[in-house]
Protein backbone atom coordinates (compact mmCIF):
# COMPACT_ATOMS: atom_id res chain seq x y z
CA UNK A 1 0.00 0.00 0.00
CA UNK A 2 1.38 3.24 -1.12
CA UNK A 3 0.86 6.39 0.74
CA UNK A 4 0.46 9.73 -0.97
CA UNK A 5 2.31 12.83 -0.06
CA UNK A 6 -0.66 14.22 1.76
CA UNK A 7 -0.75 11.07 3.94
CA UNK A 8 -3.82 9.56 2.33
CA UNK A 9 -4.11 6.10 0.92
CA UNK A 10 -5.61 5.25 -2.44
CA UNK A 11 -9.05 3.75 -2.47
CA UNK A 12 -7.91 0.86 -4.60
CA UNK A 13 -5.32 0.05 -2.04
CA UNK A 14 -7.94 0.10 0.66
CA UNK A 15 -10.27 -2.10 -1.32
CA UNK A 16 -7.52 -4.55 -2.02
CA UNK A 17 -6.55 -4.52 1.67
CA UNK A 18 -10.15 -5.10 2.61
CA UNK A 19 -10.36 -8.10 0.28
CA UNK A 20 -7.16 -9.56 1.71
CA UNK A 21 -8.34 -8.98 5.29
CA UNK A 22 -11.80 -10.35 4.58
CA UNK A 23 -10.23 -13.49 3.16
CA UNK A 24 -7.91 -13.73 6.16
CA UNK A 25 -10.79 -13.23 8.60
CA UNK A 26 -12.83 -15.90 6.84
CA UNK A 27 -9.86 -18.24 6.94
CA UNK A 28 -9.19 -17.49 10.62
CA UNK A 29 -12.91 -17.88 11.36
CA UNK A 30 -12.96 -21.22 9.57
CA UNK A 31 -9.80 -22.36 11.33
CA UNK A 32 -11.19 -21.29 14.73
CA UNK A 33 -14.45 -23.14 14.07
CA UNK A 34 -12.47 -26.20 13.12
CA UNK A 35 -10.23 -25.84 16.20
CA UNK A 36 -13.27 -25.31 18.46
CA UNK A 37 -14.91 -28.39 16.98
CA UNK A 38 -11.72 -30.39 17.50
CA UNK A 39 -11.38 -29.13 21.11
CA UNK A 40 -15.05 -29.89 21.70
CA UNK A 41 -14.59 -33.46 20.44
CA UNK A 42 -11.41 -33.86 22.43
CA UNK A 43 -13.09 -32.54 25.61
CA UNK A 44 -16.06 -34.86 25.09
CA UNK A 45 -13.64 -37.75 24.83
CA UNK A 46 -11.76 -36.58 27.94
CA UNK A 47 -15.03 -36.16 29.84
CA UNK A 48 -16.12 -39.64 28.81
CA UNK A 49 -12.75 -41.03 29.93
CA UNK A 50 -12.86 -39.17 33.26
CA UNK A 51 -16.46 -40.25 33.77
CA UNK A 52 -15.51 -43.88 33.14
CA UNK A 53 -12.49 -43.62 35.44
CA UNK A 54 -14.59 -41.99 38.19
CA UNK A 55 -17.23 -44.70 37.88
CA UNK A 56 -14.49 -47.29 38.17
CA UNK A 57 -12.96 -45.49 41.19
CA UNK A 58 -16.37 -45.13 42.84
CA UNK A 59 -17.05 -48.82 42.29
CA UNK A 60 -13.66 -49.71 43.80
CA UNK A 61 -14.26 -47.45 46.82
CA UNK A 62 -17.74 -48.90 47.23
CA UNK A 63 -16.34 -52.45 47.24
CA UNK A 64 -13.59 -51.47 49.66
CA UNK A 65 -16.09 -49.79 52.02
CA UNK A 66 -18.38 -52.82 51.88
CA UNK A 67 -15.42 -54.97 52.90
CA UNK A 68 -14.48 -52.57 55.70
CA UNK A 69 -18.08 -52.43 56.93
CA UNK A 70 -18.28 -56.20 56.88
CA UNK A 71 -15.03 -56.45 58.85
CA UNK A 72 -16.20 -53.89 61.42
CA UNK A 73 -19.54 -55.67 61.69
CA UNK A 74 -17.80 -58.98 62.30
CA UNK A 75 -15.46 -57.40 64.87
CA UNK A 76 -18.37 -55.77 66.71
CA UNK A 77 -20.27 -59.06 66.79
CA UNK A 78 -17.22 -60.68 68.35
CA UNK A 79 -16.89 -57.89 70.89
CA UNK A 80 -20.59 -58.09 71.76
CA UNK A 81 -20.32 -61.84 72.18
CA UNK A 82 -17.33 -61.40 74.49
CA UNK A 83 -19.18 -58.79 76.56
CA UNK A 84 -22.21 -61.09 76.79
CA UNK A 85 -20.04 -63.93 78.04
CA UNK A 86 -18.35 -61.67 80.58
CA UNK A 87 -21.70 -60.36 81.79
CA UNK A 88 -23.07 -63.89 82.12
CA UNK A 89 -20.07 -64.77 84.28
CA UNK A 90 -20.51 -61.66 86.39
CA UNK A 91 -24.24 -62.35 86.78
CA UNK A 92 -23.50 -65.92 87.85
CA UNK A 93 -20.98 -64.71 90.43
CA UNK A 94 -23.46 -62.10 91.67
CA UNK A 95 -26.23 -64.69 91.93
CA UNK A 96 -23.93 -66.97 93.93
CA UNK A 97 -23.00 -64.07 96.22
CA UNK A 98 -26.69 -63.27 96.74
CA UNK A 99 -27.42 -66.91 97.60
CA UNK A 100 -24.51 -66.94 100.08
CA UNK A 101 -25.66 -63.66 101.63
CA UNK A 102 -29.22 -64.97 101.89
CA UNK A 103 -28.00 -68.17 103.57
CA UNK A 104 -25.87 -66.14 105.97
CA UNK A 105 -28.85 -63.89 106.75
CA UNK A 106 -30.95 -67.00 107.46
CA UNK A 107 -28.23 -68.34 109.80
CA UNK A 108 -27.97 -65.00 111.60
CA UNK A 109 -31.77 -64.87 111.89
CA UNK A 110 -31.86 -68.39 113.34
CA UNK A 111 -29.06 -67.54 115.79
CA UNK A 112 -30.84 -64.36 116.87
CA UNK A 113 -34.10 -66.25 117.37
CA UNK A 114 -32.33 -68.91 119.43
CA UNK A 115 -30.59 -66.21 121.48
CA UNK A 116 -33.90 -64.39 122.00
CA UNK A 117 -35.55 -67.64 123.10
CA UNK A 118 -32.73 -68.28 125.59
CA UNK A 119 -32.94 -64.75 126.94
CA UNK A 120 -36.73 -64.83 126.98
CA UNK A 121 -36.54 -68.11 128.89
CA UNK A 122 -34.07 -66.59 131.39
CA UNK A 123 -36.25 -63.49 131.76
CA UNK A 124 -39.37 -65.58 132.30
CA UNK A 125 -37.50 -67.75 134.81
CA UNK A 126 -36.40 -64.59 136.63
CA UNK A 127 -39.96 -63.25 136.60
CA UNK A 128 -41.27 -66.60 137.91
CA UNK A 129 -38.64 -66.58 140.70
CA UNK A 130 -39.54 -62.99 141.57
CA UNK A 131 -43.26 -63.82 141.59
CA UNK A 132 -42.57 -66.81 143.84
CA UNK A 133 -40.66 -64.57 146.25
CA UNK A 134 -43.53 -62.10 146.15
CA UNK A 135 -46.03 -64.84 146.95
CA UNK A 136 -43.81 -66.10 149.74
CA UNK A 137 -43.54 -62.55 151.10
CA UNK A 138 -47.32 -62.14 150.89
CA UNK A 139 -47.83 -65.41 152.78
CA UNK A 140 -45.31 -64.38 155.39
CA UNK A 141 -46.90 -60.93 155.68
CA UNK A 142 -50.30 -62.54 156.24
CA UNK A 143 -48.83 -65.03 158.68
CA UNK A 144 -46.89 -62.31 160.49
CA UNK A 145 -50.00 -60.13 160.66
CA UNK A 146 -51.96 -62.96 162.20
CA UNK A 147 -49.13 -63.63 164.61
CA UNK A 148 -48.99 -59.94 165.56
CA UNK A 149 -52.73 -59.93 166.21
CA UNK A 150 -52.38 -63.05 168.38
CA UNK A 151 -49.47 -61.54 170.26
CA UNK A 152 -51.35 -58.29 170.71
CA UNK A 153 -54.35 -60.17 172.05
CA UNK A 154 -52.11 -62.21 174.33
CA UNK A 155 -50.40 -59.05 175.60
CA UNK A 156 -53.75 -57.47 176.34
CA UNK A 157 -54.88 -60.59 178.06
CA UNK A 158 -51.66 -60.56 180.14
CA UNK A 159 -52.23 -56.89 180.87
CA UNK A 160 -55.71 -57.66 182.18
CA UNK A 161 -54.50 -60.49 184.26
CA UNK A 162 -51.76 -58.37 185.74
CA UNK A 163 -54.17 -55.59 186.46
CA UNK A 164 -56.55 -57.99 188.12
CA UNK A 165 -53.71 -59.58 190.16
CA UNK A 166 -52.46 -56.24 191.27
CA UNK A 167 -55.90 -55.22 192.27
CA UNK A 168 -56.20 -58.34 194.43
CA UNK A 169 -52.99 -57.84 196.07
Amino acid sequence: MAQRKDGSVAKDDLDSLQKVLTGDIATVKSELKSDISAVKSELKGDIATVKSELKSDISAVKSELKGDISAVKSELKGDISAVKSELKGDISKLAAAVVRADAKADRVKAELLAMMERHTSRILDSIDAFAKKGETYDRKAVTHGAMLVEHTDALRDHGRRLTSLEAKS
